[in-house]
């Protein structure tokens, strides 16, 4: 009697386990599904999608713009441009993609282990840059799906050969994001000698020339010669303004702390097989896939685009996801005799010295000898916490309570900012104002009403592309046109003749840049996102003087 009772309650434990794990698989869908539906209701068109959505409504009138990178993503907003001039069917396309991630990852458990893929799906729904470019129309609409799901294809031994024709398809027409993944598992297979199968080449080797002929035609819109859609992209990262602020600002703004946790256990694992232990090859592809996509980053630091954190956060979850789910095990596990007494003392003496901090930062400069000596002081506790917990072995491991309140509070200030359309947010940058698009109903309205034509000068031909979309002809001038009876000129252009100001504070484009280099203007913007001054690009509105 007392055997089947037991089998009873190892049954009923097993039953719990089940369903806390799908409670806790279908909270964080929903939350990363939920967070990237506010961003694509919210955010402001700017950065890589105000480019994607310009080339691509050029795509569609016919017009060459070096904008429109035909990835199958940019085509498919293109296309939608048939029956409707709204971004949102495009980011719907988005939106619909990047839901399909935690599916991805939920494949990924005989990889990650369920502790590991849970926690890398939590990195991946706190992830702000890819928050942004999951729920937008940029050229890499797509790229996040596409990644994780060739990582799903490329571990599942049983997928038939026949998924890599699509697969090649969609990887040679989407956009970079899953370069560093083929150039680091390819590297780490390569050196292993361990091949696809010929029918797996076969097929996606199909798929990805096809690809590449659909690309090269523009989809039907013409030939472009011979165009590769993810090195198109890759390249086009380098020279175009996809943000305002450079890449190597947003990945401080961003990604330091999920940088910081991934080379932490980078060193790990290195200093472990340097003491012979072996890593499984997953492990090394990962850290492969993770190196490269962090070198692309060092090469972008100069330019102007976020899709370079995306490259690389998304093998950093993969790597840091599992690691943090031995290190909360081992945090379990570690002796809290005295460590329950030293976290939280360590976290108050933080907190206390961030008050001043802030109270400094509101102030616009530091406090007096006697605050600045509490401050030291209260730093000097929480380091000496630090270092009684880190002197033994059975403690040191309840160092990651600490360490992961620190790291999530700026992720979780940035992710905020992001989802939720933060008006200061250095993501997305530049951007379109809605005022832009007033300026054109204005233009339209006189052109209707008085004849002529509407005058944009040649500064502003790009900025105002996608605001001006379906507006008829446009006459691009940067001298007096003769028959026009709108003109959109430079804020500090001369006045053209026979014209009058129409009133108004005008402008075509704002520019959001994140805090400067100095420590308290960064903490005031860390409490306050909304402390930050916009840049604008200003015009000036003429229209064509009555008789």
């Amino acid at each position: 009697m007392s055997e089947a009772m037991a089998r009873k309650a190892a049954g009923a434990d097993r039953t719990l386990e089940f369903t806390a794990a799908t409670l806790a698989w279908g909270m964080l869908a929903l939350l990363f599904a939920g967070l990237r539906a506010g961003a694509a209701l919210g955010t402001p068109i700017g950065g890589a999608e105000l480019a994607g959505l310009s080339g691509a409504w050029q795509a569609h009138v016919g017009a060459d713009d070096a904008r429109f990178i035909p990835t199958f993503f940019q085509a498919l907003t293109a296309l939608t441009f048939e029956w409707t001039t709204s971004e949102m069917p495009a980011r719907v396309l988005a939106l619909l993609a990047t839901a399909s991630v935690p599916f991805a990852v939920f494949r990924l458990r005989p990889l990650l282990g369920e502790a590991g893929a849970l926690l890398t799906l939590f990195l991946l729904t706190i992830d702000a840059p890819g928050v942004l470019l999951g729920s937008t129309a940029s050229a890499s609409g797509f790229d996040i799906a596409l990644t994780l799901w060739l990582l799903v294809l490329l571990k599942e031994p049983r997928a038939p050969a026949w998924a890599w024709a699509p697969a090649g398809f969609l990887a040679a027409t989407a956009g970079p994001v899953w370069l560093p993944l083929a150039v680091g598992i390819g590297a780490v297979r390569l050196f292993r000698q361990d091949y696809p199968s010929m029918p797996v080449l076969g097929y996606a080797g199909a798929g990805a020339l096809l690809g590449v002929f659909a690309a090269s035609l523009r989809f039907g819109m013409g030939w472009d010669g011979l165009r590769v859609p993810p090195f198109d992209a890759f390249a086009a990262g380098f020279g175009e303004p996809w943000s305002t602020e450079s890449t190597l600002s947003l990945s401080v703004i961003y990604l330091a702390p999920l940088i910081a946790a991934g080379a932490a256990v980078a060193v790990y694992d290195v200093f472990r097989a340097t003491l012979g232990e072996d890593l499984d090859q997953s492990r090394i592809e990962v850290l492969a896939w993770s190196g490269v996509a962090f070198a692309w980053l060092l090469a972008s630091t100069g330019a102007h685009s976020p899709v370079p954190l995306v490259g690389l956060s998304i093998p950093l979850a993969l790597l840091v996801g599992p690691a943090l789910a031995r290190l909360a095990n081992a945090a379990w596990a570690a002796d809290w005799t005295y460590a329950r007494y030293l976290v939280p003392g360590m976290l108050t003496a933080l907190l206390v010295a961030m008050a001043f901090l802030l109270e400094w930062a509101r102030d616009g400069r530091a406090g007096d000898t006697g605050e600045k000596v509490a401050v030291g002081g209260l730093v000097v506790v929480a380091l000496g916490c630090v270092a009684l917990l880190a002197s033994s072995r059975r403690t040191v491991a309840a160092l990651a309570v600490p360490a992961a309140v620190i790291g999530l509070l700026p992720t979780i200030s940035g992710l905020s900012g992001v989802a939720f359309s933060g008006p200061n947010e250095p993501m997305p940058s530049p951007v379109s104002p809605v005022q832009a698009r007033e300026i054109r109903d204005i233009a339209i309205r006189a052109r209707e009403e008085q004849g002529g034509l509407i005058v944009v000068h040649p500064r502003f031909e790009l900025d105002l592309t996608w605001a001006f979309r379906d507006s008829g002809e446009l006459v691009i001038s940067s001298g007096p046109v003769p028959d026009a009876s709108v003109v959109v000129w430079p804020a500090d252009g001369e006045a053209p003749e026979g014209y009058s100001i129409l009133d108004g504070d005008w402008t075509v484009l704002r520019e959001r840049r994140g805090p400067d280099a100095d420590l308290l203007h960064y903490l005031r913007w860390l409490s306050n996102r909304n402390t930050l001054s916009v840049g604008r690009v200003p015009v000036i509105v003429y229209l064509k003087a009555g008789p």
